[in-house]
């Protein structure tokens, strides 16, 4: 067991080697996944509200003071670091070495860490609890009810679909489609990836909803609902 001075506040993110954290008094941490011991751990003046990223050399933190930083999995230090208007609530996606996240002041931002500099960013609705990178664009979830496809090079919308209520975690992506779990709504959607349209309708149940993000694993969707958990088969 190892005891922090103050609760892990946004999840965990591993890689081979290593276990990270952030606590919600501004440390973030790397322990060892083996041991338990620290490797190291870095202080910031604010809280950390985004589940941690790792891909690649880095780790990624984002704040609820807007902030999002790169890390070095190896040795904590600052590779760069991007300072939006509004919290950072979801976790960010990596592809092709542009970092993409969205923020409570209601945009999708795109940041090249080869340039090391932003490259778009794009106003939705509302503000923003998640993004995805899909083969076609990077996804993005708004409070405004809205599901938005932008492009991967300048953040043009390619579509955007109305869900049923708010959604509140990242989806489900695949090829060819992604799945929401809508707050306040009985219903899962899944969305075509090409022209935003619904694909399928998964129900919950009565009075059921999830704010949580679902899960795939050993070819089962996994929807967290009040009292339970739901599974369904996932499409081939």
């Amino acid at each position: 067991m190892r005891t922090l001075p103050a609760s892990v506040s946004a999840g965990l993110a591993v890689d081979p080697v290593s276990l990270f954290g952030a606590g919600s008094d501004g440390h973030v941490y790397a322990f060892d996944k083996r041991t338990g011991l620290v490797l190291w751990s870095n202080q910031y003046e604010e809280e950390f509200s985004a589940p941690p990223i790792v891909a690649g050399d880095h780790v990624y933190f984002g704040s609820r003071a807007g902030t999002v930083r790169a890390l070095n999995v190896k040795t904590g230090q600052l590779a760069w670091q991007y300072k939006t208007r509004g919290a950072i609530e979801g976790p960010v996606a990596v592809s092709d070495n542009v970092v993409y996240f969205g923020s409570a002041d209601g945009n999708v931002y795109a940041f090249s860490e080869i340039r090391s500099k932003l490259l778009w960013h794009r106003r939705t609705g509302a503000a923003v609890q998640a993004v995805a990178a899909v083969p076609n664009g990077v996804l993005a979830a708004s409070l405004d009810n809205f599901a938005y496809l932008l492009s991967l090079n300048k953040g043009s919308l390619v579509w955007r679909r109305q869900l049923p209520g708010r959604i509140l975690s990242r989806p489900i992506t695949a090829a060819d489609a992604a799945l929401f779990t809508p707050f306040s709504t009985d219903q899962a959607i899944v969305l075509n990836l090409r022209d935003g349209k619904t694909a399928n309708t998964l129900m919950l149940g009565e009075e059921n909803s999830s704010a949580a993000a679902p899960i795939s694993v050993n070819g089962l969707v996994l929807i967290t609902i009040p009292h339970g958990l739901l599974a369904f088969s996932a499409p081939h």
